[in-house]
Formats: C-alpha cells, structure tokens, sequence
C-alpha cells in the first residue's frame, strides 16, 4: 500500500494528525504541510518523504528504516532526518 495525494486523506483524523499504524503502508509519497502528528508505526517503510516543518510529533516504530523510533519534538525529528538522509546518502554511494 502506498500513501500519495490522492488517498492521504482517509488517513488523516483531522487536519493536523494522520493514523496509517499497522495498515501494510509499504511508501508514503505525500504529507500534508499542516500535519503536526504522524503514527505510521508496524508498516514496512523503508524511507520517508520530506517531513513538513509543522510536523511535531513522528512514531515510526516497527518499520523497515534504517532508525526506528518515537520522536516527541521538534529537536528529535530534526535529528531523525539528518540522520535517515545522511543513511539512505551513503546506502546509495555504497550500491553505485
């Protein structure tokens, strides 16, 4: 299962919060710029997209990233992302 813009939102449970725990989610394509809360934990993602600067609170437990976890503010998803891109940068030199 893949989340894009055209069935992001069955998934949002308001303007500001998307639930897509343990549904198979496989890729997310597309987030919401007014998204604060993302659970997306028990899928098999392997990568995130680009996460919106709103974006306040991220569970991304049991997937198939290379950092698992739960992140509570903005400090600890700033560093999440430094580091998933820094991870996938150097996947991607060492597979070229």
């Amino acid at each position: 299962m893949i989340i894009d813009k055209s069935n992001y939102k069955k998934y949002m449970t308001d303007d500001t919060t998307m639930h897509c725990n343990h549904r198979r989610i496989t890729e997310i394509r597309y987030l919401p710029d007014s998204l604060k809360y993302l659970y997306c934990y028990g899928n098999q993602l392997t990568t995130l997209p680009e996460l919106p600067d709103s974006l306040v609170v991220l569970y991304c437990n049991k997937n198939r990233l290379p950092i698992e976890g739960a992140f509570y503010n903005k400090e600890e998803i700033n560093e999440f992302k430094i580091k998933l891109d820094n991870i996938i940068k150097l996947e991607k030199f060492l597979l070229s």
